[in-house]
């Protein structure tokens, strides 16, 4: 058996966010066993913060991670964006090498599938990985960037994935392979305060229906599709509650890269902007901003909506269901291992708007499925995301990877 005694984990943001939760839990059940370092980007101070208050040992860095954003709802091989990322793998390769030497760890861990270009890295200091997948291979079968990925991964000494939809898309050979399903700590997630409270705090009248978005202004996760779909709802009791960051944000250098990403940026904000004045919906759209504590507007809460514009994996599906409210989500393949349309959610056509407001009518009209498919969320919650089940395949996964032959690729 391999012993080691320190384990070093990479993240990407700065930001709490659903793969941050994710990284803390790892974080948190590794060093039960290990002596474990995050690092993680110096700003925002969000992320190293929430570390610090969980008594996680957090260092921080002040230069880009270098990525490969490659994946299912990134941005474009042609954006500024991607560019960027990868000359700034280039540029910061060899500090992050030095990073790694100085800490000596016996295992490092990268927390996405866009930073899967450490492995060279490991493989060069001759130190066991593992890369943790979060995101969705992009629907792409004959493209340079899912092989050059594949060979990066490939090369690690393990990969963990967060679905089996996931880990059967890269098809792996030489790394050990595990599914370890995101996670949470039900305490955490429990109701704190009664839904008319909440609603009395927010000035919300206790009688309308509270659809609840997380996930800001990101395109990614589909603010414009839950957006349009409010103009089909327009005669309903309903609020639309949108946590997360309530601005869209733009970068400040004035490359013509950058300039470019902004302007983009911009005509898809003013498209938003357009359809709110238009058809009148400010009175239904209430931001609540970045939630450090997210167990509050589950409560507030009748149904989560996650219309993702790109097939990617909804954290928040399963966080709701500890307070048994449905979920309803689009039609990629990528989820439907943990939501199923007529149990524990509903399911609507992907990107379109009609769609979705068409099923959350359903619910407004019958309380009785609302509550059947909240409870079945709750069950799907207890059987796949808790603490025990994951955190004993996560270290199962890990002993195996540590298990096996140090050999490097």
């Amino acid at each position: 058996m391999v012993k080691i005694k320190k384990v070093l984990i990479i993240h990407h943001s700065g930001n709490i966010g659903g793969a941050g939760i994710s990284c803390y839990n790892t974080a948190l059940s590794l060093s039960k066993r290990f002596e474990v370092i995050v690092y993680c980007p110096s700003t925002p101070k969000l992320y190293s913060e929430f570390l610090k208050s969980k008594q996680i040992k957090v260092k921080t860095f002040d230069f880009p991670l270098g990525s490969i954003p490659y994946y299912s709802g990134g941005v474009s091989i042609l954006s500024p964006v991607f560019i960027k990322n990868l000359l700034n793998i280039k540029r910061y390769k060899m500090r992050w090498e030095e990073i790694i030497v100085k800490e000596s760890p016996d295992l490092v861990i990268v927390n996405s599938k866009t930073t899967s270009w450490f492995s060279l890295l490991t493989n060069k200091l001759m130190i066991k990985s593992i890369c943790f997948v979060r995101e969705t291979r992009k629907n792409a079968i004959f493209n340079v960037w899912n092989g050059i990925q594949a060979y990066l991964l490939n090369k690690f000494s393990g990969v963990v994935f967060i679905s089996n939809y996931d880990r059967k898309r890269e098809k792996l050979k030489s790394p050990i392979t595990a599914v370890v399903p995101n996670y949470l700590d039900i305490s955490m997630y429990n109701q704190k305060k009664s839904r008319d409270e909440l609603c009395e705090d927010y000035g919300i009248s206790p009688s309308s229906f509270n659809i609840l978005f997380v996930g800001g202004m990101a395109r990614i996760k589909g603010i414009d599709v839950a957006i349009n779909s409010m103009k089909y709802l327009r005669s309903e009791n309903v609020n639309l509650i949108i946590a997360g960051d309530s601005k869209f944000r733009y970068k400040e250098q004035k490359s013509v890269y950058i300039k470019i990403y902004n302007f983009l940026k911009q005509r898809y904000e003013k498209k938003i902007i357009r359809t709110i004045e238009k058809y009148n919906l400010n009175k239904k759209i209430i931001k609540v901003g970045i939630q450090k504590d997210m167990a509050d507007m589950y409560s507030l809460a009748d149904v989560l909506i996650f219309p993702a514009n790109e097939p990617h994996q909804a954290r928040p599906a399963f966080e709701v269901g500890v307070q048994k409210k449905p979920v309803i989500m689009p039609d990629f393949n990528n989820t439907d291992e943990y939501v199923k349309n007529g149990h524990n959610g509903l399911i609507f056509k992907r990107r379109n708007p009609r769609s979705l407001a068409d099923s959350i009518k359903k619910l407004i009209n019958d309380p009785v499925l609302k509550i059947k498919l909240g409870r079945n969320n709750y069950k799907q919650t207890l059987d796949s995301h808790t603490r025990e089940h994951s955190e004993k395949l996560l270290q199962e996964a890990i002993d195996e990877i540590l298990n096996t032959s140090s050999e490097l690729k």
